[in-house]
C-alpha cells in the first residue's frame, strides 16, 4: 500500500491572483492602472535592474599621505523607481515607496509592498534609468465576481 499524495486545494479566501504584470525600461516615463479593491490587502512586487556606472574615488591615507584611486561599479544616481497608489476620487496618496537616492528611497532592488486600503485605487509606476518587473496580486475572493475567476491564469 503506497500512500497517495494529496494535493492541497487552496481555500478561496487564501488564494491570490495576479491582476497586473509588466516588465519595462523606464526613462522618465511610467504606467498605471485602476482597480476597485473591496477585500484588502493588495501586494505589489517589484524587481529592478538599475543602470550601473563606474565610479572613481580618490582616497588619501591620512597615515602615509599615499593617494590611491578606487574604481568600482555602483548604481547610477539617476536611477530611480517609484510606486504610488492613490484614491482615484480624492487623489489621496495611500502608499508611496520605491528605489533610488535621487528620490530619497533606499537601494532595495526587490520589494513587496502591501496596500491595506479599499476603494477605487490608481496604481502608478514611474522611473528613470531602470528596468523594472512588477506584479500586483490580490485576493480574488470578495474582489472579483465568481463568474470571472476563470480569467485569471496566475493564481496560487
Amino acid at each position: 500500500n503506497t500512500p497517495v499524495p494529496t494535493v492541497r486545494t487552496p481555500i478561496p479566501a487564501d488564494m491570490t491572483c495576479s491582476i497586473f504584470s509588466k516588465t519595462a525600461a523606464y526613462a522618465y516615463n511610467g504606467t498605471s492602472f485602476s482597480f476597485t479593491q473591496k477585500n484588502p490587502p493588495m501586494w505589489i512586487n517589484y524587481t529592478l535592474v538599475p543602470k550601473n556606472v563606474t565610479v572613481n574615488r580618490v582616497y588619501t591615507d591620512p597615515n602615509t599621505d599615499k593617494t590611491t584611486t578606487l574604481t568600482y561599479s555602483d548604481y547610477s544616481t539617476t536611477s530611480w523607481f517609484e510606486v504610488t497608489v492613490r484614491n482615484k476620487a480624492t487623489g489621496e496618496v495611500v502608499l508611496q515607496d520605491g528605489f533610488g537616492a535621487a528620490k530619497g528611497y533606499p537601494a532595495y532592488v526587490s520589494r513587496t509592498l502591501k496596500v491595506l486600503k479599499s476603494g477605487d485605487l490608481v496604481v502608478e509606476f514611474n522611473g528613470n534609468d531602470v528596468r523594472a518587473s512588477v506584479a500586483v496580486w490580490i485576493k480574488p475572493h470578495g474582489n472579483v465576481e465568481e463568474s470571472r475567476m476563470m480569467e485569471f491564469t496566475r493564481c496560487g
